[in-house]
């Protein structure tokens, strides 16, 4: 993007940097529509205000009309940001965050060993980059609500997968419990079975016993009967 096709400074986003702790050298700065004095990043880096910093916390200093905004990482960089104090802290942090993801990207093992402002070069079409798109509050916030909106869809959209899930989970009960139900009618009929040939054995049986004891009443009334009239 060239200079005269760059959109007017709102005045929200003035200058970012990249630090190097250990030594207070800044590594690369850019600014967008101010003039920033780098003595002044140095005094942010003073052994005193860095012995308190922790690594990955956002830390926010008023200074006239302006506010910086530094971040400190494990490499003992630090990400140095100036807004106006009214720019809402809430995009801070994710600035400074994109800022230490380019840069590393970027520039890596260098800033262990480059001198003062030498990656500035490499970093100052990134910068101007993120001082363009974090200086329209308005468009981080639209993009803001554009992603809850994503995130809400994504959350609706997981809800009706665990319920079509539950769902998977109700019907494969209910089909084993009609396995279940099948196996058991199948056991119970082969059990019935069983016992109805048992009691028409049973009914067999019962037959054959009355019929003999017939039989033998029979034999027992008939016999005498026969003896006496041959007797005659």
């Amino acid at each position: 993007m060239s200079a005269s096709s760059e959109p007017a400074p709102k005045g929200n986003l003035s200058f970012i940097a990249v630090a190097r702790a250990s030594d207070r050298v800044v590594l690369a700065s850019c600014s967008h529509g101010a003039n920033i004095d780098l003595s002044g990043v140095k005094t942010l880096l003073s052994p005193e205000q860095m012995e308190q910093v922790e690594v990955g916390t956002v830390y926010n200093s008023e200074v006239g009309s302006a506010s910086w905004h530094l971040m400190a990482d494990e490499k003992q960089l630090v990400y140095i940001a100036t807004t106006s104090e009214r720019y809402p802290n809430r995009h801070v942090f994710p600035l400074l965050d994109e800022v230490k993801r380019m840069f590393g990207a970027k520039c890596g093992d260098k800033a262990r060993t480059a001198r003062e402002s030498a990656l500035t070069s490499e970093c100052r079409a990134l910068f101007k980059k993120l001082l363009i798109k974090y200086d329209d509050v308005s468009q981080i916030d639209q993009l803001g609500r554009t992603l809850e909106k994503v995130e809400g869809v994504k959350m609706i959209m997981q809800e009706n997968i665990e319920i079509a899930l539950k769902n998977c989970v109700s019907l494969e009960a209910i089909d084993k419990q009609a396995e279940d139900l099948q196996a058991q009618a199948g056991v119970f009929k082969t059990r019935a079975k069983a016992v109805r040939n048992k009691m028409w054995w049973k009914l067999c049986k019962m037959r054959l016993m009355v019929a003999g004891v017939i039989i033998i009443i029979l034999v027992v009334i008939i016999v005498p009967l026969v003896t006496m009239s041959q007797n005659k």
